[in-house]
């Protein structure tokens, strides 16, 4: 609302237009905008001091939806005010009324016909015939009663544009008669779905022009065409010589041109001083050739072409080529050496409001608004106000046109008699900047002050169809860069975390300064005590900025602690995180395709059209780089919108997660606390405790939505009815809702935290400081594959729900949790080593990926995902090579002969048969009701090829096939093979995999059906069904004859002998009871 309404009671409520416009002091237009010019007798003079005022316009913080719907008369007046009003289609339905009578009839169609045979008997009954048959509703019966050919023998163009053919034996039958044709248009009938293509171009031997594309036979004629010498009012069957000689203008714009045709030649075209070549691919010529080509027109002074383009992606390397050129693009070509511009366009088509008949009036106002919305925001001495105001000019205002040289500026202006904000009446002021003549037209600067250091060509984009060729390449450069990014990838930094407590000696308590209201009520560990001095703290803990003018200021030392590090804001501002990220990793699935649109506006626009084109989903929201709070938040489709919102301040656009899990029908997303004691070597700290936010409404992509704050955003502490929901209670209900595991994503989450903190490690180790312990916020939304996004990353964040409410922890000890003991937790983590209720993960940064530390009470995390899809053969490589092309296992000896080296004995290779090389051992499902001794106390059962029994031609081909069949919930546990690499094959149900390698780190994935993974030779590794009422199948391949198994829980608790029992109470911290307990549970004998 208006600054006016935003303070007005609830019984001054708008409730009509009236309201409204009394409210905003708004000119109520009569009827749709015109492009305004001066009609006063005398000029205009430039202003001097003080303007022309116009009563300001439709203010409003946004045209919102509800109040478009609620205020009677408002959607009517906007929709005429923004040329999206009824009157074309009415003019179109009344005019389709008038002709509905006659057009489709036989009759009207047969007189059209009769009165052009009249036309061409006059010139003589051997002339040329050009027919125009346009939208008179002709379908393929009536096309073979008119029978063409006949009335018309020397039939050189037949346009057919918007009839109702659509057979095409009978359109094909009645177009071969018309063998003279040069041009047919079919265009908008329903036969061109039919494949006749091929069949028109083929059967027309002579036709140079179909549906306006240039055909393969494109000559002279077509030449004419374009260059109005052939036509329908001048029709010809060819063109002369001299004729094209004399041709000066060519327009050959949008003609689908792949390659000139030969007859276009400065010898052929000698007096061309102007060509059109926009819109044509022209991908059979280089553009080297086309360049030398246009250079031999000795007369050529305009050039229309796409840049980038068939020839170049610069202007001024064009120029360079063809200095003989006066305009290009309709721009002085001294200008573009000039200004240095690469892309110019001095006749862009305006963005002009799309909408549907179907659609309400209040979304069209909603989908053509951003081409006329302007802004500004209010502020006084102390602050600016968070939240920008959005209005609309009057019919005047309103209808002025963009000139990068125009002669009137703008500006809005709040008239306040009273000096208050609530009695204020709002203008707009109009004023020339210099002279304006009667008949001159009004324009205005769109991007009055933004220069191309700001974006100026890519930002114009919202009011006009720029280039799209230009911006999908910059989008691929910009997705090349993300590509060969890969600090983290190639990072070698082998350091031990050695950060511990900071307590004094002495025993004395650690002085804690404080200005948040939480940490002062909370904080109650005898360990800490707060004070009111901050140069006597030993802890500094406050929600502003601590810089080195602060510290100057207060008195502080680079001794005493602070909860923030430097360079920070590489994590906690969203433009730098972005860009930190895509340093680090390129672009990683767990960030969505994120633009700063202060640098990065133009693959912004480039992704879109692709996007658009491809037809994919196309949903952004625009986030402030450093606004919390979903504060100026918005969610759109419009590219308009996204480049406009641009004005109220550095923003970053990031692809909207359109397909979000969901909970109970509403949106959610975590936040979860980071305790960060160290960057550089890396030590962070996951909080056991993390909080849910849910949105109030049920989600929805309905267009109406987008205005919905509680159906779209989750943050309802500040804004809506915030529903608080036990973490606990989530998990438990989110589990059966959707039948996870939440542990599984609860590690994924992790691991993408992990990475996030290991990023800023990577690009800024200068925020190493031995004197800063910190705490964040990192905000994590699930997609529908349960996969985390991150969102953010939050200073200082507000804990107030921590420490409200007691809680469960569902990973580490997971004991109760109190709330009033948040702080002491994480003031113990980080100042005093203490690591209850928070799980520990130490990095190591090698290759960017981390090691995984053990801690009492502390939760192990999981690593990356690996790209893991390979053919058998591919990772199957084979033990030392054989002399023969295979080696058939001998099994007709009792027992087979061994040759341990390779396998068995051989066959007379001349012996084999087809069936040596097959087997159906794998065909049929092993049983897990009755598993062997090993496998019972899991729930599995292996079926493995044996070139023995089951697949003799594979002796000595260094591979082997075996079959998991894991029972619901079944595990095949933690286990090596040591002289092979596996790729496991999911055929059935859903199988969580993984490995440890040998610096511990942890790599897992969800396998569905069809997907597959790579345990490398000798590491540890499982396969666990996350179902628990359906059994999972999974074949899988290992690159050795004699793979060997050993299963970790028996290694340690099954060998015979046994391990030495204090081994084992040593190893896994477990006392004697512990042993037997295992050993007993693992069918071992005690």
């Amino acid at each position: 609302m208006s600054p006016a309404a935003a303070s007005a009671s609830p019984n001054d409520r708008i409730r009509t237009y009236e309201d409204f416009a009394r409210v905003h002091a708004y000119g109520v237009p009569a009827g749709r905008g015109r492009h305004p010019a001066v009609a006063a007798p005398e000029a205009v003079p430039e202003a001097r001091g003080r303007g022309l005022r116009r009563r300001g316009g439709l203010c409003s913080r946004a045209v919102r939806g509800p109040e478009l719907r609620e205020v009677p008369g408002l959607a009517e007046r906007m929709v005429a005010l923004m040329c999206v009003d009824l009157d074309r289609r009415i003019e179109t339905e009344e005019a389709d009324e008038q002709d509905g009578d006659e057009s489709g009839s036989l009759e009207h169609v047969l007189q059209v016909v009769d009165k052009e045979r009249a036309r061409v008997q006059e010139r003589g009954s051997d002339s040329v015939a050009w027919l125009e048959l346009e939208e008179l509703g002709i379908d393929d019966d009536m096309l073979v009663a008119l029978d063409l050919c006949a009335k018309f023998p020397n039939l050189v163009a037949l346009n057919l544009w918007g009839n109702k053919l659509q057979d095409p034996e009978k359109v094909m039958q009645e177009i071969r008669k018309c063998a003279k044709l040069k041009a047919l248009w079919l265009n908008e009938n329903p036969v061109l779905g039919k494949s006749i293509d091929k069949a028109v171009l083929d059967g027309l031997s002579g036709l140079e022009i179909y549906n306006s594309h240039f055909t393969s036979k494109a000559g002279e004629w077509a030449l004419g065409f374009c260059a109005d010498i052939v036509g329908a009012d001048n029709p010809c069957s060819s063109v002369e010589s001299t004729l094209l000689g004399s041709i000066e203008i060519i327009d050959l714009s949008d003609r689908c041109i792949h390659k000139l045709p030969e007859v276009f030649s400065p010898s052929n075209l000698p007096s061309l001083s102007k060509l059109n070549i926009r819109g044509n691919p022209l991908d059979q010529i280089s553009g080297d050739d086309l360049l030398k080509l246009f250079g031999g027109f000795t007369q050529l002074q305009e050039l229309e072409v796409d840049i980038p383009g068939p020839l170049g992606n610069s202007a001024i390397s064009i120029l360079e080529s063809l200095p003989n050129l006066s305009l290009l693009n309709g721009v002085d070509s001294s200008s573009i050496i000039e200004s240095g511009k690469h892309i110019v366009d001095s006749a862009l088509e305006p963005r002009l409001p799309e909408w549907s008949p179907e659609e309400p009036l209040a979304e069209r106002v909603i989908g053509a608004m951003w081409l006329y919305l302007m802004t500004y925001r209010l502020a006084d001495e102390e602050k600016i106000d968070e939240t920008p105001v959005w209005y609309v000019m009057d019919e005047l205002g309103s209808a002025m046109c963009h000139s990068d040289n125009a002669n009137f500026r703008i500006a809005p202006f709040l008239f306040m008699p009273e000096g208050k904000l609530d009695t204020a009446i709002s203008y707009t002021i109009l004023w020339p900047t210099h002279d304006v003549h009667t008949g001159e037209e009004c324009t205005r600067d769109f991007l009055f002050g933004i220069g191309e250091d700001k974006q100026r060509s890519a930002r114009l984009t919202a009011w006009f169809r720029t280039p799209e060729n230009y911006f999908i390449q910059e989008f691929r450069k910009y997705q090349e860069q993300l590509q060969s990014n890969s600090i983290c990838s190639s990072t070698k930094i082998e350091e031990t975390p050695s950060t511990k407590s900071i307590r004094p000696s002495d025993g004395r308590a650690l002085r804690v300064y404080t200005d948040i209201p939480h940490v002062e009520e909370f904080l109650t560990r005898p360990e800490f005590v707060l004070t009111t001095d901050p140069k006597e703290a030993d802890i500094i803990w406050v929600s502003m900025q601590v810089d080195s003018e602060v510290k100057k200021a207060v008195g502080l030392t680079d001794q005493q602690y602070t909860n923030q590090f430097p360079f920070e804001a590489c994590l906690v501002m969203k433009h730098h995180l972005a860009e930190t990220i895509h340093k680090a990793w390129g672009s990683p699935e767990w960030l969505q395709p994120t633009y700063n649109l202060e640098t990065h506006l133009s693959p912004l626009i480039g992704n879109y059209f692709v996007r658009k084109r491809d037809g994919m989903d196309n949903l952004w929201i625009m986030k402030p780089w450093n606004m919390a709070r979903t504060i100026d938040t918005t969610v759109t489709g419009d590219l308009s919108a996204i480049i406009r919102l641009m004005e109220t301040g550095p923003k970053i656009c990031q692809k909207y997660i359109e397909r979000p899990a969901l909970f109970q029908g509403r949106k959610f997303d975590l936040r979860y606390i980071v305790l960060v004691r160290s960057i550089r070597p890396l030590e962070i700290f996951l909080s056991d405790v993390f909080w849910v936010r849910l949105a109030n409404n049920q989600y929805t992509l309905e267009k109406t939505s987008f205005f919905e704050y509680e159906t779209h955003f989750t943050v309802m502490n500040y804004i809506g009815r915030m529903k608080h929901m036990n973490t606990p209670e989530f998990v438990k209900e989110f589990e059966k809702e959707h039948q996870v595991k939440w542990l599984d994503i609860h590690e994924s989450i992790w691991s993408t935290i992990r990475c996030v903190f290991e990023s800023a490690a990577a690009v800024h180790p200068e925020m190493q400081n031995p004197f800063s312990r910190a705490m964040y916020g990192v905000d994590v939304m699930l997609d529908n594959r349960f996969k985390p996004k991150i969102l953010e990353v939050t200073y200082c964040p507000d804990c107030g729900r921590a420490c409200k409410y007691d809680t469960q922890a569902l990973v580490g000890s997971q004991d109760t949790i109190r709330g009033r003991d948040f702080f002491n937790t994480v003031f113990g983590c980080l100042f005093l080593d203490d690591q209850t209720n928070v799980s520990p993960f130490l990095f190591s940064m090698d290759r960017g990926l981390p090691r995984l530390a053990e801690a009492d009470g502390g939760h192990i995390g999981i690593s990356h995902r690996i790209l893991s899809l390979f053919l058998f053969a591919a990772v199957c490589r084979s033990d030392p090579d054989l002399l023969l092309d295979y080696c058939v296992a001998d099994t007709a000896s009792s027992p087979p002969s061994q040759f341990h080296l390779n396998g068995l004995a051989c066959i007379d290779p001349a012996s084999a048969r087809a069936e040596h090389f097959a087997t159906s051992a794998l065909s049929s499902r092993a049983t897990t009701e009755h598993p062997s001794a090993a496998t019972a106390p899991f729930g599995f059962n292996v079926t493995v090829t044996n070139p023995a029994s089951s697949l003799p031609g594979a002796n000595a081909q260094g591979l082997v096939m075996a079959r998991t069949d894991l029972a619901p919930g079944g595990l095949a546990p933690p286990h090596t093979h040591p002289r092979a690499s596996e790729v496991a094959l999911v055929l059935a149900g859903s199988v969580l995999v993984g490995f440890a390698d040998t610096s511990y780190r942890l790599y897992t994935q969800l396998l569905r059906a069809g997907e597959a993974f790579v345990f490398p030779r000798g590491m540890v590794h499982f396969l666990y069904n996350i179902d628990v009422a359906a059994p999972a199948v999974v074949m899988s391949g290992l690159n050795s004859q004699s793979p060997g198994a050993q299963l970790v829980p028996f290694s340690a608790f099954r060998t015979e002998p046994r391990v030495p029992e204090e081994v084992l109470k040593k190893a896994f911290k477990i006392n004697g009871q512990d042993v037997h307990r295992i050993q007993r549970n693992l069918a071992g004998s005690s």
